[in-house]
């Protein structure tokens, strides 16, 4: 699941979610009940193994490098799929989550 994107246009946020939210209903064994696009990944049923493996996934298949953890600042599918959309089409692969300008985190 973690070959690279193609080349091309910017991957957008919406491929990013679907992405992670299949990522996490067949490698995570998430239930489907657990995910929602504005709840909190931690509280989805996964441990801290696999927010790592989640991660690093990540990483491969957008090519870029974290910095930080980027769930700390974007906890939610929708929240960190609408950052690293906006990073990638500006170019950045590597990406520093806890400097980002804008407000990610959610209540």
């Amino acid at each position: 699941m973690t070959t690279r994107i193609p080349q091309g246009d910017p991957v957008t946020a919406s491929q990013i979610e679907s992405w992670l939210t299949d990522l996490l209903l067949r490698e995570m064994n998430v239930a489907p009940s657990n995910l929602a696009p504005d709840r909190r990944l931690s509280l989805c049923g996964i441990d801290s193994l696999q927010m790592v493996s989640l991660i690093g996934q990540l990483e491969s298949w957008l090519g870029c490098h974290f910095t930080s953890n980027p769930l700390d600042r974007y906890p939610s599918l929708r929240s960190l799929s609408n950052y690293l959309a906006r990073q990638l089409a500006a170019g950045r692969t590597t990406l520093d989550p806890a400097s980002a300008d804008e407000e990610g985190t959610i209540g």
